[in-house]
């Protein structure tokens, strides 16, 4: 995270064990969120369900549903 912080990258995203991390640098330390700053719509739980099943889904179908539930 030290190397992030140095480039000045303000969001880092993990995906750990099945899981998304979301991490955004407030106050020159990376915390913990469950959704993104940048893209306030999306938060880890949504992100998780899609990416978990894009490898089996119909990519089709699901940016489909996707879209719908974030609008």
């Amino acid at each position: 995270m030290e190397k992030y912080q140095k480039l000045g990258v303000k969001e880092v995203w993990f995906w750990i064990s099945d899981r998304l991390e979301i991490y955004v640098l407030i106050d020159d330390s990376y915390q913990r969120q469950n959704s993104s700053y940048n893209l306030s719509k999306l938060d880890d739980k949504i992100l998780e369900k899609y990416i978990c099943q894009v490898l089996t889904g119909n990519p089709r179908l699901l940016k489909k549903a996707f879209l719908q539930e974030i609008s």
